[in-house]
């Protein structure tokens, strides 16, 4: 499940930030994604450690929320995205429920960028 072109995510530090994710099979078609799926979204770089991960089947400890469908929709707190601004990997799969297996379903870049306003919402 990956479209080639891989994912642009940009997201304000230590605000509300809300996305929708759409996934997709190498032929092109939007991938199908069952109500019991688990979708993660995970966010870090690799060799320094993961910063965030979210998955549709629990909220984090501050909120941040995914869903199991396609298009997917990333809601994350302002804390979960409080970490120092950069760039940095993103990355979402999908457990499937019928082939009790993750797959990988799209990588790519995520920007946290910095507020002259500081941290309001």
């Amino acid at each position: 499940m990956a479209t080639g072109t891989g994912l642009y995510v940009v997201a304000d530090k230590s605000r509300f930030n809300k996305f929708s994710i759409t996934l997709y099979e190498p032929d092109g078609t939007e991938s199908f994604i069952r109500a019991d799926d688990i979708v993660r979204v995970k966010v870090g770089r690799v060799g320094d450690g993961l910063l965030l991960e979210v998955a549709s089947n629990a909220a984090t400890a501050n909120g941040s929320t995914t869903t199991a469908a396609n298009p997917t929709v990333l809601s994350m707190e302002a804390a979960d995205v409080a970490f120092p601004a950069g760039v940095y990997d993103v990355e979402v799969d999908v457990w499937d429920i019928i082939e009790l297996r993750f797959k990988k379903a799209e990588r790519g870049i995520f920007v946290l960028r910095d507020s002259m306003l500081g941290g309001t919402s």
